[in-house]
């Protein structure tokens, strides 16, 4: 009995690969990211902005944000650019906008951070609940703290 050794492997949702880059949880979150918005396209005049705002962040935005904390650090930049052009094209999907409209200046009116920002807020959002609650239990139990190794 061996084990087989394989590019890659779905362990809860997350694609791991063997150099721990995620290329294919990337290639995996694009594809589907597109698919959804395809099937969405097909429905954009029935519905209304605030429907497609909902849609948009329950059905795509919340799949690239599952598990960011562990993949997001890891991947490379051209990945990150390639999850900014999603949301951007979730954006001018919900306002209906041409391929090619800035769309920066709809963040704030959809409520919306961007993919970077959205990781900076989830990280700091778990390092508050480390030093404030100590929770979750199964990491406070791997954190050392500075006080612990010296005054």
């Amino acid at each position: 009995m061996y084990v087989k050794r394989v590019d890659s492997a779905k362990c809860l949702g997350l694609y791991v690969d063997s150099n721990l880059r995620f290329e294919s949880h990337v290639a995996h979150l694009v594809k589907i990211s597109y698919c959804k918005l395809k099937s969405l396209y097909a429905n954009r005049m029935l519905l209304t902005k605030a429907i497609k705002l909902k849609l948009c962040e329950s059905l795509i935005l919340s799949c690239l944000s599952y598990a960011s904390l562990v993949y997001w650090p890891a991947i490379l930049s051209k990945d990150k650019y390639t999850f900014q052009i999603i949301q951007n094209t979730c954006v001018r999907f919900c306002y209906n906008l041409r391929k090619f409209d800035h769309v920066s200046h709809l963040y704030p009116e959809a409520m919306w951070l961007k993919l970077e920002q959205r990781f900076s807020m989830l990280m700091g959002c778990l390092v508050f609940k480390l030093n404030y609650y100590n929770e979750p239990r199964y990491l406070i139990e791997k954190l050392l703290r500075g006080s612990d190794i010296h005054e």
